[in-house]
């Protein structure tokens, strides 16, 4: 009973809380598998389906990790779009993956091994966010990554308070450098709200964060923090 897993693993997180897991590890993905063995009888039979087939599992969400060829290429069959941003990674993250072939797994209703259409989505999310974006450097340096400073996750996320915006602040970024031999960090200072690029010993203002990130490598990690608005 998806109810009944939910509660059980909230019940466990709010004995185990802290200021650090509400701080860096507060969110919760939820994941769903479809049998698509039980699906095909159900539509045979042509009665209301029965969701024993969709089991759920959650998990902590410490971070997101992303390929970008996989990003790529589910953007461009989408939008034809020359470049990626986070958003193309969030729809990505909640678009339905049919997994089969060797990946197919026993299903409990039917107890057969079954192709299934995999599901995740956000239902909470934590007050800073790490993104890593994975990339093949050799191959896949040409693929422009927009950087988004701002980032509305209000669609993409379950549980929501009320009415309430999840909007997310760009605080920090570690880069690549295009030579793949040296990375550097961007930040931006909270006191006077501006952006600098620290390469080892030399901390130095920036002017236009995505230029500068772009004219000096790629972004491999980015940092956000949660205003609630």
């Amino acid at each position: 009973n998806k109810n009944e897993i939910k509660n059980l693993f909230y019940d466990e997180l709010s004995n185990n809380n802290s200021i650090i897991y509400d701080t860096f590890f507060g969110g919760v993905c939820e994941i769903s598998r479809e049998c698509k063995k039980c699906q095909e009888q159900d539509d045979t039979k042509k009665t209301i389906p029965d969701k024993t087939y969709k089991t759920y599992e959650y998990q902590k969400l410490n971070y997101l990790v992303f390929q970008i060829k996989d990003i790529f290429a589910f953007a461009q069959s989408n939008d034809k779009k020359d470049s990626i941003d986070i958003y193309d990674c969030l729809n990505y993250f909640k678009n339905p993956v049919l997994i089969e072939g060797d990946n197919s797994h026993k299903c409990p209703n039917c107890n057969q091994i079954s192709p299934y259409l995999l599901t995740s989505t956000l239902n909470t999310v934590q007050n800073n966010l790490l993104v890593l974006l994975n990339r093949d450097f050799q191959k896949e340096k040409d693929i422009k990554f927009k950087i988004d400073q701002i980032v509305d996750v209000t669609g993409y996320v379950n549980e929501i308070d009320g009415e309430k915006k999840i909007i997310y602040n760009l605080y920090g970024i570690i880069c690549l450098s295009n030579n793949d031999v040296h990375y550097v960090a961007f930040c931006r200072n909270p006191i006077d709200k501006m952006w600098y690029k620290y390469n080892d010993t030399i901390i130095e203002p920036v002017n236009d964060l995505e230029n500068d990130v772009i004219g000096f490598g790629i972004p491999v990690a980015l940092f956000y923090q949660m205003e609630i608005v």
